[in-house]
């Protein structure tokens, strides 16, 4: 298992036991992240995947602008953080020491 993959998943499950668990669209976005670490997902294909059938309804660039900022404060005890390409999109990077 690759350094992110085994990362992400011990994310989740300190998150979920010791940290404050993941909110149900904050776990959506992870799980985008991580399905493939080395894209850049845009602002569309983010809300997306979390809102699905209601993105019309639920969707603002805000929404996922504090989903990212939500997530970025877990990351960092694991190394990793969502780093913005602007124009672009964002992308889970492991954060050099």
């Amino acid at each position: 298992m690759n350094t992110i993959k085994f990362a992400i998943h011990y994310l989740i499950i300190l998150t979920i036991i010791l940290i404050s668990p993941l909110s149900a669209q904050e776990l959506k976005l992870f799980q985008l992240f991580e399905s493939d670490p080395e894209k850049i997902f845009s602002l569309d294909e983010m809300s997306n995947h979390i809102w699905e059938d209601q993105v019309v309804t639920k969707y603002s660039p805000w929404a996922i602008y504090k989903l990212i900022s939500n997530l970025n404060n877990k990351l960092p005890p694991l190394g990793l953080r969502i780093e913005n390409y602007r124009g672009r999109g964002y992308q889970l990077i492991k954060i050099k020491k």
